[in-house]
Protein backbone atom coordinates (compact mmCIF):
# COMPACT_ATOMS: atom_id res chain seq x y z
CA UNK A 1 0.00 0.00 0.00
CA UNK A 2 2.79 2.15 0.39
CA UNK A 3 4.26 1.71 -2.65
CA UNK A 4 1.05 2.35 -3.92
CA UNK A 5 0.40 5.67 -2.21
CA UNK A 6 4.05 6.59 -3.63
CA UNK A 7 3.46 6.14 -7.30
CA UNK A 8 -0.24 7.87 -7.36
CA UNK A 9 1.49 10.85 -5.79
CA UNK A 10 4.53 10.49 -8.51
CA UNK A 11 1.83 10.66 -10.77
CA UNK A 12 2.85 7.12 -12.25
CA UNK A 13 -0.36 5.71 -13.26
CA UNK A 14 0.46 2.92 -15.36
CA UNK A 15 3.61 1.62 -12.43
CA UNK A 16 0.68 1.86 -9.77
CA UNK A 17 -2.09 0.38 -12.18
CA UNK A 18 0.51 -2.71 -12.55
CA UNK A 19 1.39 -2.78 -9.03
CA UNK A 20 -2.43 -3.18 -7.67
CA UNK A 21 -2.76 -6.00 -10.42
CA UNK A 22 0.13 -7.73 -9.21
CA UNK A 23 -1.40 -7.23 -5.47
CA UNK A 24 -4.86 -8.50 -6.28
CA UNK A 25 -2.63 -11.60 -7.88
CA UNK A 26 -0.67 -12.81 -5.20
CA UNK A 27 -2.31 -11.77 -1.81
CA UNK A 28 -3.90 -13.97 0.02
CA UNK A 29 -6.75 -11.96 0.76
CA UNK A 30 -7.10 -8.00 0.57
CA UNK A 31 -8.35 -6.45 3.35
CA UNK A 32 -11.61 -4.30 2.96
CA UNK A 33 -9.53 -1.41 5.07
CA UNK A 34 -6.96 -2.00 1.93
CA UNK A 35 -9.42 -2.43 -1.03
CA UNK A 36 -11.12 1.30 -0.14
CA UNK A 37 -8.19 2.72 0.01
CA UNK A 38 -7.16 1.48 -3.43
CA UNK A 39 -10.47 2.34 -4.81
CA UNK A 40 -10.13 5.83 -3.45
CA UNK A 41 -7.02 6.06 -5.22
CA UNK A 42 -8.03 4.53 -7.83
CA UNK A 43 -10.75 7.00 -8.11
CA UNK A 44 -8.75 9.98 -7.48
CA UNK A 45 -6.23 9.13 -10.46
CA UNK A 46 -10.10 8.70 -12.47
CA UNK A 47 -9.19 5.40 -13.34
CA UNK A 48 -12.42 3.21 -13.72
CA UNK A 49 -12.49 1.02 -10.78
CA UNK A 50 -14.99 -1.65 -12.63
CA UNK A 51 -11.56 -3.08 -14.20
CA UNK A 52 -10.14 -3.41 -10.58
CA UNK A 53 -12.93 -5.64 -9.08
CA UNK A 54 -13.09 -7.79 -12.60
CA UNK A 55 -8.85 -8.48 -12.33
CA UNK A 56 -9.84 -9.83 -9.03
CA UNK A 57 -12.08 -12.49 -9.41
CA UNK A 58 -11.06 -15.84 -9.11
CA UNK A 59 -9.17 -14.54 -6.09
CA UNK A 60 -9.53 -15.10 -2.33
CA UNK A 61 -11.41 -11.72 -2.90
CA UNK A 62 -14.84 -11.44 -2.22
CA UNK A 63 -16.45 -7.95 -2.98
CA UNK A 64 -19.05 -6.90 -0.54
CA UNK A 65 -21.93 -4.42 -0.66
CA UNK A 66 -19.72 -1.74 0.72
CA UNK A 67 -16.97 -2.69 -2.06
CA UNK A 68 -19.40 -1.91 -4.38
CA UNK A 69 -21.25 1.02 -2.95
CA UNK A 70 -17.78 2.52 -2.61
CA UNK A 71 -16.96 2.14 -6.51
CA UNK A 72 -20.54 3.09 -7.16
CA UNK A 73 -20.03 6.53 -5.12
CA UNK A 74 -16.52 7.39 -6.92
CA UNK A 75 -18.15 6.84 -10.20
CA UNK A 76 -21.03 9.36 -9.26
CA UNK A 77 -18.43 11.89 -8.10
CA UNK A 78 -15.38 11.10 -11.16
CA UNK A 79 -17.58 10.04 -13.48
CA UNK A 80 -19.02 8.30 -15.72
CA UNK A 81 -21.95 7.72 -14.49
CA UNK A 82 -22.99 5.62 -17.49
CA UNK A 83 -21.18 2.63 -15.43
CA UNK A 84 -22.90 3.37 -12.46
CA UNK A 85 -25.80 0.87 -13.40
CA UNK A 86 -23.23 -1.57 -15.26
CA UNK A 87 -21.65 -1.86 -11.62
CA UNK A 88 -24.86 -2.39 -9.69
CA UNK A 89 -25.84 -5.38 -12.40
CA UNK A 90 -21.95 -6.97 -11.70
CA UNK A 91 -23.46 -6.47 -7.77
CA UNK A 92 -26.75 -8.27 -8.15
CA UNK A 93 -25.04 -10.96 -10.29
CA UNK A 94 -22.26 -11.44 -7.37
CA UNK A 95 -24.93 -13.68 -5.41
CA UNK A 96 -23.67 -12.55 -1.79
CA UNK A 97 -24.19 -8.66 -2.71
CA UNK A 98 -27.32 -7.24 -2.10
CA UNK A 99 -27.96 -3.11 -2.69
CA UNK A 100 -29.02 -1.42 -0.01
CA UNK A 101 -30.29 2.78 0.84
CA UNK A 102 -26.90 3.72 -0.44
CA UNK A 103 -26.56 2.08 -3.36
CA UNK A 104 -30.17 2.64 -4.50
CA UNK A 105 -29.47 6.10 -3.95
CA UNK A 106 -26.69 6.68 -5.99
CA UNK A 107 -28.21 4.61 -8.93
CA UNK A 108 -31.23 6.80 -8.93
CA UNK A 109 -28.76 9.92 -8.57
CA UNK A 110 -27.04 8.41 -11.87
CA UNK A 111 -29.87 7.85 -14.00
CA UNK A 112 -31.62 11.16 -13.02
CA UNK A 113 -28.39 13.23 -14.19
CA UNK A 114 -28.42 11.01 -17.55
CA UNK A 115 -32.33 11.19 -17.98
CA UNK A 116 -32.48 8.01 -17.72
CA UNK A 117 -35.89 9.12 -15.15
CA UNK A 118 -38.00 5.97 -15.45
CA UNK A 119 -35.54 3.43 -14.62
CA UNK A 120 -34.79 5.90 -11.68
CA UNK A 121 -38.63 5.54 -10.71
CA UNK A 122 -38.58 1.79 -11.56
CA UNK A 123 -35.63 1.74 -9.01
CA UNK A 124 -37.39 3.41 -6.43
CA UNK A 125 -40.23 0.87 -6.59
CA UNK A 126 -37.42 -1.80 -6.48
CA UNK A 127 -35.89 -0.42 -3.16
CA UNK A 128 -38.89 -0.09 -1.39
CA UNK A 129 -40.45 -4.03 -2.78
CA UNK A 130 -36.72 -5.37 -1.13
CA UNK A 131 -38.28 -3.76 2.19
CA UNK A 132 -35.97 -0.74 1.93
CA UNK A 133 -36.58 2.76 3.27
CA UNK A 134 -35.87 5.53 0.85
CA UNK A 135 -33.89 8.67 2.63
CA UNK A 136 -34.74 12.56 2.26
CA UNK A 137 -32.13 12.56 -0.55
CA UNK A 138 -33.30 9.51 -2.68
CA UNK A 139 -36.67 11.73 -2.10
CA UNK A 140 -35.78 14.89 -2.87
CA UNK A 141 -34.40 13.35 -6.54
CA UNK A 142 -37.15 12.17 -7.23
CA UNK A 143 -38.97 14.73 -6.62
CA UNK A 144 -36.35 16.70 -8.84
CA UNK A 145 -37.03 14.10 -11.62
CA UNK A 146 -41.32 14.19 -11.64
CA UNK A 147 -41.15 17.99 -11.86
CA UNK A 148 -38.77 17.88 -14.54
CA UNK A 149 -41.44 15.60 -16.42
CA UNK A 150 -43.93 17.48 -15.19
CA UNK A 151 -45.61 15.12 -13.00
CA UNK A 152 -46.75 17.08 -10.29
CA UNK A 153 -49.27 15.00 -9.12
CA UNK A 154 -46.91 11.82 -8.83
CA UNK A 155 -44.55 14.79 -6.64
Amino acid sequence: MALIHCLDEAGMFGEMWRTIQEMARSAGVIELAELSEIIRILGRAKMVTRHYLSSTKGHKFKPTANTYNSMILMLMQEGPHDKVHELYNDMCNEGNCFPDTVTYNALISALGKLGHDDSAIRLFDEMKDNGLHPTAKIYSTLLAIFFKLGKVEQA
